[in-house]
């Protein structure tokens, strides 16, 4: 019997000295708040991190106006809402944002909004001349806007400052005898050094889309001028910046270029990119011969290193996955958390046990371990997996 006590408290002693800790079976909730009342939202844009504030949006599906809600990042507690949209038919919820100091930008299609996150009250607001998509991108206290061209009409790149909303144009151009459309910068504007600025665009021919071509262009914004203009890869996809690089896919290829000398450093083909984080990891998906088979590959961009690389991927990465601590985190209408080492899922979150989740709407705060997301009714904050 004296063995058999001796036995159990050793094992008793054994298990509570372990390091090992089981992985958690679903995520920490921190806090949940309600974002709409008797309703659901068509979705929001990714939360914004600001002081101890996040920021969500709202498209009401009953008709009520479009909303901007700011919350306590601590507690989820709501602090101020906006309702000062322009145009009630354009969704906020899919809006892109651009943040510099106390200035929130958001851009819905035409319309665009200067919102001081402190207060919640309106800078100022106004349409794009001519605008056509929800592309904007900003650096500094200037944020860019483009229009595409539809046979004749003109594409076009406009230019204003946050403090004051003012639009002038920068670069226009005019597809050649009718044939094509012309995306005209697609995606992405970046500043490269003081008044230097780099695009890319997309000649898309109306009858074959394999006959695409892609642009880099370098501007000077001061004299108004194109410092070089040069075809990129056989039709063009998309276009990633890390510092003062870009990645370049194609429907072969992800290659990576030195902005300076355009010569190519690496390559991987079949390779889609899902999310780059701002430590240059970009997380990703390799296709067979672009089948429903994949891997799910994540590469560190400087060396071209290798981080994870699992066959057969069972499940797909819409956009906005990051990493924390060694895990990786993404939603596709399910959150999904996969450590790093092994790549072994860690949890899975789903819309029949808890809430239906945003495809694409992710935020982390690296400072608290915690991460924002939201569901077609509540915005939630959960701790990341120390």
């Amino acid at each position: 019997m004296k063995n058999i006590i001796f036995l159990c408290l050793l094992l008793l002693g054994y298990t509570g000295c372990s390091k090992e800790q089981p992985s958690p079976n679903s995520p920490k909730i921190v806090w949940k708040t309600k974002l709409l009342e008797n309703t659901k939202s068509e979705g929001s844009f990714n939360p914004v991190l600001y002081n101890d504030l996040v920021i969500y949006s709202t498209t009401p599906s009953n008709g009520n106006p479009n909303t901007i809600i700011a919350l306590n990042k601590n507690n989820g507690t709501k602090v101020w809402e906006w309702k000062d949209a322009i145009n009630t038919s354009i969704f906020i919820s899919f809006a892109v944002t651009y943040v510099k100091d106390n200035i929130l930008i958001v851009c819905a299609k035409r319309d665009v909004y200067a919102i001081d996150m402190n207060s919640g009250k309106t800078i100022w607001k106004n349409s794009v001349p001519d605008g056509a998509y929800d592309v904007l991108n900003g650096f500094g206290d200037y944020i860019f806007h483009h229009r595409s061209a539809l046979s004749k009409t003109t594409a076009s790149i406009v230019m204003a400052n946050i403090h004051d909303g003012n639009w002038r144009t920068i670069y226009a151009d005019t597809p050649k005898n009718g044939k094509t459309i012309i995306f005209s910068p697609f995606h992405i504007i970046k500043n490269l050094q003081g008044d230097t600025v780099i695009t890319f665009s997309r000649n898309v021919s109306e009858f074959d889309y394999s006959k695409t071509l892609g642009f880099l262009t370098k501007y000077n914004l001061t004299k108004d001028s194109v410092i070089f203009n040069k075809q990129m890869s056989d039709y063009p996809l998309d276009l990633y910046f890390y510092k003062r690089d870009i990645m370049v896919l194609s429907n072969k290829e992800l290659a990576y270029y030195d902005t300076e000398t355009m010569n190519k450093k690496w390559i991987e083909y079949n390779y889609v990119p899902r999310a780059v984080t701002n430590d240059g990891i970009v997380i990703g998906e390799v296709f067979s011969n672009f089948t429903s088979d994949k891997d799910l590959k994540i590469i560190q961009i400087e060396g071209m290193i290798r981080l994870l690389d699992i066959k057969n991927f069972k499940t797909s990465i819409q956009s906005n996955a990051l990493i924390q601590n060694n895990t990786l985190y993404f939603s596709n209408g399910t959150f999904h958390a996969y450590e790093m080492k092994m790549g072994n899922q860690i949890w899975e979150l789903n819309s029949s046990n808890r809430f239906s989740l945003f495809d694409r709407i992710l935020t982390i705060d690296k400072e608290k371990d915690r991460i924002y997301t939201a569901s077609y009714s509540e915005a939630i904050c959960f701790e990341a997996i120390k």
